[in-house]
């Protein structure tokens, strides 16, 4: 009797710490190197500490900062889980108009999941921010297409809500390009109020997630040509990939004639 207890706990232990081995390799194997000729830029945004809100100012990576991050990551090879909050996240903008977002806590830096890499030095990212460019100092001469961020400081760029007198600031990293909007439908909602909504491919949908997760309570900013037309209120998670735009002040008209400037801007590209 206590010998066929014990095989049994032996089995059932073996099988635990195979899959926890299987897990850890699925998840090595899982890590995306960066591709540093496909990288257009890298930002790196500051917490004062690990459970303030406050933002220092975002920074954006210098070109050699961007080659030696790219590298780092794509040599770590140890790999844990973690769970922390981050005191630095970056976020990698693809010249194809993907996004990812990654997440560090002292040494450590994660992206889709817990899953950490160790870069060593606890003083890296640390480094890497004091000695990144502000924002301020690199030319955005207007905000692209999509959506972003609204900065919690007077650091973003300053925009008019359109038909009303509302200013708001806004994060200049864009969260959902353009390129990742992959199909647009004007309808009504329940209320029967014109409603465009706008639904993502997978990195878009990949990146709304994040963000609407980021967000929840606060506002999004979504712009068209460089005019600030939307602000909504995020008040969960959407991992569906879509959103959508209806607000006071705008009727069907006016949301047909932003369908059409989407559209017109998409083919043109």
């Amino acid at each position: 009797m206590n010998t066929r207890k014990f095989l049994t706990v032996t089995f059932i232990l073996t099988i635990s710490l195979t899959a926890c081995g299987q897990t850890k390799n699925k998840s090595l194997n899982e890590k995306k190197n960066i591709d540093n000729q496909r990288i257009d830029r890298i930002e790196i945004s500051k917490r004062a500490s690990p459970s303030d809100t406050t933002m220092f100012p975002l920074k954006v990576l210098t070109i050699e900062q961007v080659t030696t991050f790219a590298d780092k990551w794509n040599k770590g090879t140890y790999l844990e889980l973690r769970k922390y909050l981050p005191s630095f996240t970056l976020t990698v903008y693809l010249k194809s108009g993907a996004l990812r977002h990654f997440r560090v806590g002292g040494k450590f830096i994660k992206e889709n999941n817990d899953s950490c890499f160790d870069f060593g030095n606890e003083n890296y990212f640390s480094d890497l921010y004091l000695n990144a460019n502000i924002t301020s100092n690199i030319s955005y001469s207007t905000l692209k297409t999509g959506w972003y961020y609204i900065a919690d400081t007077d650091n973003g760029f300053k925009r008019q809500l359109d038909k009303t007198t509302e200013y708001y600031f806004i994060d200049p990293s864009v969260i959902v390009p353009l390129e990742q909007f992959e199909k647009l439908e004007l309808t009504d909602n329940k209320e029967n109020f014109p409603m465009l909504i706008i639904r993502f491919d997978k990195n878009g949908t990949k990146s709304w997630s994040i963000a609407t997760e980021k967000a929840i309570d606060k506002n999004l900013a979504l712009i068209i040509n460089d005019k600030l037309v939307a602000t909504p209120k995020v008040n969960s998670q959407i991992t569906a990939g879509v959103s959508a735009l209806s607000r006071t002040g705008y009727d069907k008209q006016d949301l047909d004639e932003i369908l059409k400037a989407i559209k017109a801007e998409l083919q043109s590209k």
